[in-house]
This record gives structure tokens, C-alpha cells and sequence, in this order.
């Protein structure tokens, strides 16, 4: 099938369209070189930091034994008073920091 454009005159030397055109897989893409097996991989200065951090948060505890200490005869008595509103702001915030690092892969934006 030739696609011809009625009315026009051919532009000279212009070959006509025929088809979807046929590329060959190696006209596609070239392979890329194969890895040696011995390839040296560098991690950078950033990224030891990184899993430096991460191994000392892992080595915090969750809860602040301190902070628990300090409020418990609070709670015992009664005396102990959350405020709605603070503690609704601590949640949505948290959740909204939560939700952009799944996002973002754990990165800070």
C-alpha cells in the first residue's frame, strides 16, 4: 500500500511511505556491554551516612521510658489532660509526613 496525497506533486527523491516500517531488534537498541563479574562498586560518603543513621534509629527504643515515667502518676490520679486539638494536629502531621515519604520511596522531598 502506497499513501499517495492527491492534488500535490511528489517531491522529488522522497521515497513513499509503504507501511508500519520494520526495525530489526538490533537497529532498536544495541546490547549493552556485559558487566564484569569483578566490577568494583563505590558507595558514596552520603550513603554510608544514611545506613549509619538508620542502624542508630533502629537502636532507639519506640517508646520513652522517661517521658512514661513522668506521666504515669498523671494518668494514675487523673490529672493527666490532652488537648483534642493538639493532639488531632499530631496525628494529621504525622500521617501527611508518613504518606509523602511512601510516595517518595523514604526521601525527604
Amino acid at each position: 500500500m502506497t499513501m499517495r496525497i492527491s492534488g500535490r506533486k511528489g517531491i522529488s527523491g522522497a521515497t513513499p511511505i509503504t507501511g508500519p516500517a520494520r526495525i530489526s531488534r538490533q537497529q532498536r537498541a544495541e546490547p549493552a556491554p556485559p558487566v564484569s563479574p569483578a566490577a568494583d562498586v563505590e558507595i558514596s560518603g552520603s550513603t554510608r551516612e544514611v545506613d549509619r543513621a538508620r542502624e542508630v534509629l533502629a537502636a532507639v527504643p519506640d517508646v520513652r521510658i522517661e517521658r512514661v515515667e513522668e506521666i504515669k502518676p498523671l494518668v494514675d490520679d487523673g490529672s493527666y489532660k490532652v488537648e483534642s486539638k493538639v493532639l488531632a494536629k499530631k496525628m494529621v502531621d504525622t500521617s501527611l509526613r508518613e504518606s509523602a515519604q511512601d510516595r517518595t520511596g523514604g526521601r525527604k522531598k
